[in-house]
């Protein structure tokens, strides 16, 4: 009998199964083994952050493949732009196995089947499994997509390679008429090269006429011509890289992560940047049940609104990357990725002088919160139609701290001042800006 069963071992999967056994948990961890070899991925700053932070960097270090000095990007204007800055590339077959062997060294256990489906009666979970049947009290399902979920955009595919005898100096990342390729170097003379097109353009095609599709966007795209004619190292493969949502990821027993609970689309290149934090959540949300330490609906209605959340913070943040782009934008596969909805109103403008006040939209209440010790509990914080989720925390402090100081109207610099027995004076100016721009401080009449 196990205290929690995770059905998934990709990052958010074994992730979340260290997290619930260093809190002392009995784990199992389902390892199906079908991984996609010749997977590359971007490790982006707050992710290696992350990383640094639970002591699982060795496992990127070891799946580390290069790390370009920059990024070529032909996307706004047909001329490329250069960005220098460091990209850690890794290969994801390697990190996977790196996390799930750091939880089996974490007290993990481990079950290398498929786990087919899982039914819940008699108060706790049966998970099948090859000759065996495990039992748990909470379930949390880190599967990737399923077809329970719901699309949030235009339907895309990514048709992936590796190539050989090739170079790439850097990353590089340019826009066609009907989508966009995005490669990067992996060996001195390989790089993985993905191409993302509208899903209706990559059904129902041979081995043959898929290479022939992805030759030829190659050879069309400036950055990427040379990279045409080169050698396979393996057959291309096929992803979905359609944004989409759990409907429901969460209740008193389960708790969905990973793609399995939201899959965003691929062009922010923050997959594994979101499938830690989902990890982190879904074990708290599970610590939470579990322990009886917090409070369940509390974990909830945590969990749910900040799914809610994020993935409505990334529509918006893809929806304005493609609608960057200029030279093909009134092709469908352009149009139909950049709509932005409207925002409720536009940030408000930073006046030092103006004499500025808390806003009467402000309601001040228990809000979930994530604590330091894992569980999710409420904290006295606020609620404001600016956020899509309650504000329990402002520079690490508790939100509710701040509103007394806030309260009468004052100037910029004398609120910071205010501020100052809470957080260092530069903290506390930018803290206030960011509140006056989303009219928490709104100018007193």
């Amino acid at each position: 009998m196990f205290d929690a069963a995770v059905i998934g071992a990709g990052p958010a999967g074994a992730v979340t199964a260290i997290g619930l056994a260093r809190h002392g948990y009995r784990v199992a961890l389902f390892d199906a083994g079908s991984r996609m070899p010749g997977r590359y991925d971007r490790l982006p700053p707050y992710a290696i952050e992350f990383l640094k932070y639970q002591d699982l960097l060795p496992a990127a270090e070891q799946a580390l493949v290069s790390i370009p000095p920059g990024s070529l990007a032909r996307w706004q204007e047909d001329e490329p732009l250069f960005t220098p800055g460091p990209h850690h590339i890794l290969d994801r077959d390697c990190f996977d196995r790196a996390l799930v062997a750091i939880a089996r060294h974490s007290s993990v256990s481990l079950f290398a089947h498929c786990a087919r489906r899982p039914s819940f009666f008699g108060g706790r979970w049966h998970i099948p499994s090859g000759l065996a049947q495990v039992e748990s009290h909470f379930l949390i399902d880190a599967s990737g997509r399923a077809s329970n979920q719901r699309r949030q955009g235009a339907a895309t595919a990514a048709i992936c390679g590796i190539l050989t005898g090739v170079r790439l100096p850097e990353m590089r990342t340019e826009a066609a008429p009907n989508g966009w390729v995005w490669g990067a170097p992996v060996a001195a003379n390989s790089a993985a090269v993905s191409v993302f097109l509208a899903r209706k353009h990559c059904a129902g095609l041979t081995q043959a006429t898929r290479e022939a599709l992805y030759r030829q966007t190659l050879q069309q795209r400036l950055l990427f011509r040379k990279c045409a004619n080169a050698n396979l190292a393996g057959p291309l493969m096929v992803r979905d890289a359609t944004p989409c949502a759990h409907p429901d990821p969460v209740a008193a027993n389960r708790a969905a992560t990973g793609d399995a609970c939201l899959a965003l689309d691929p062009l922010l290149s923050h997959g594994l940047q979101i499938a830690f934090r989902l990890a982190t959540q879904a074990a708290a949300v599970c610590h939470t049940v579990l322990s009886g330490a917090g409070g369940p609906d509390a974990a909830i209605e945590f969990f749910r609104t900040a799914q809610r959340a994020t993935l409505a913070q990334h529509l918006a943040g893809a929806a304005r990357l493609y609608s960057e782009h200029r030279t093909h934008a009134e092709e469908p596969f352009w149009l139909e990725r950049s709509r932005i909805e409207p925002s409720p109103e536009p940030s408000a403008e930073v006046r030092p002088e103006a004499m500025y006040r808390l806003s009467a939209l402000v309601r001040p209440e228990p809000v979930p919160a994530l604590l330091p010790n894992g569980l999710i509990g409420r904290v006295e914080g606020f609620r404001h139609p600016a956020y899509a989720r309650p504000i329990a925390f402002l520079s690490g402090v508790p939100a509710a701290t701040f509103l007394p100081a806030l309260a009468a109207p004052a100037t910029l610099a004398d609120l910071a001042k205010r501020c100052e027995r809470l957080i260092a004076p530069a903290q506390a100016q930018k803290l206030l800006t960011g509140l006056v721009r989303s009219r928490v401080l709104v100018a007193a009449v």
